[in-house]
């Protein structure tokens, strides 16, 4: 083979290697822009009350209208901002996936407002309240709950106690009843809590013989009960009690300014320098939020309950009264 063709076939190797080189920077090239544009997507779909506008960090603003509002975007991690006139909601960060369907649900809440009224057209209510009893039960050899009102030779039991619970306070409602036991025996006194429908009773927790138990108001659902108690220094603390724990709510209201609504929280008002503060206590989640904090009033709070019907609480101070909206 002469040194010309031996020329010729090494210039054919580097022609052949440069166009080869070239022909994978084209399809890398090719491979990210369609990666990036067409295959580097998950989708998020959003649940909630349509129409508002949803912001991401480093990306762009969408428009929902529709609900789910489906967005097709880059896989990742996303921070959310959601806008809705008159609504507030908290931001969300969310892991969009490759090629799957990422769901969230959306809360939006209406931003508080307060305004004088003429007069509060709607009057408080209660939630229910029962009284119960424990009483010996002579074919068994132990202790029955039963209702107060059964005048049945034999009243139906809804728990029974292998052992007479000492002093016990008794709450109750028509749904659930919470029993607290007093044993001067003991360090600890045993908090109960007994589903009425199901008779399950369940012990949730205990706290110091030394406390002094002074109110237990059940909500309206009958699955919560909002406990005051007092420490031998005089503390007033406050709890929420259910079938599964005792939890302590911070707040500086007492408990003629705290009631529960419809939706299972608590409403609580309290006076912070020269302003009044109204608090909502979540009993779903243990969270618990601002409503509104004002000075707008001439005279203290005289009357203070939740709307019946809605997310709306009224406020008597002097001879002004007030609603608001939340």
């Amino acid at each position: 083979m002469s040194p010309e063709d031996d020329f010729q076939i090494e210039e054919r190797k580097t022609n052949f290697r440069r166009f080869a080189f070239i022909g994978i920077v084209i399809f890398l090239a090719a491979f990210y822009f369609v990666w990036q544009n067409f295959l580097n997507f998950g989708t998020l779909e959003i649940y909630g009350d349509v129409p508002y506008d949803v912001m991401i960090f480093d990306d762009q603003n969408y428009q929902c209208e529709i609900q789910p509002c489906e967005l097709k975007m880059k896989r990742g991690e996303k921070s959310l901002s959601f806008f809705k006139p008159g609504f507030e909601v908290d931001s969300q960060s969310v892991e969009v996936t490759l090629w799957h369907t990422t769901s969230i649900r959306v809360k939006f809440e209406v931003s508080p407002s307060m305004e004088e009224i003429t007069v509060i057209t709607e009057d408080p209510i209660n939630p229910s309240t029962k009284e119960y009893k424990l009483e010996y039960n002579n074919q068994t050899h132990n202790y029955k709950l039963v209702a107060s009102d059964q005048t049945s030779p034999q009243p139906i039991a809804l728990s029974y106690f292998p052992n007479k619970l000492e002093s016990p306070i008794i709450f109750g409602s028509d749904d659930s009843v919470l029993i607290i036991e007093q044993d001067e025996q003991k360090e600890e006194n045993q908090i109960y809590f007994i589903d009425v429908e199901s008779k399950s009773r369940y012990e949730i927790g205990t706290i110091s013989k030394f406390t002094k138990i002074l109110a237990a108001i059940p909500s309206f659902n009958g699955e919560y009960f909002l406990l005051q108690t007092q420490t031998p220094e005089e503390e007033i603390n406050y709890w929420l009690v259910d079938s599964d724990k005792l939890s302590k709510i911070e707040t500086e209201a007492s408990i003629g300014n705290m009631h529960w609504t419809l939706h299972a929280e608590i409403v609580m008002m309290h006076q912070d320098e020269n302003s009044w503060v109204f608090e909502k206590f979540s009993a779903e989640n243990l969270s618990k939020r601002q409503i509104l904090k004002t000075n707008e009033f001439v005279d203290n709070p005289s009357k203070f309950f939740p709307s019946p019907t809605a997310k709306k609480l009224y406020v008597t101070a002097g001879d002004q009264s007030y609603e608001i909206v939340y």
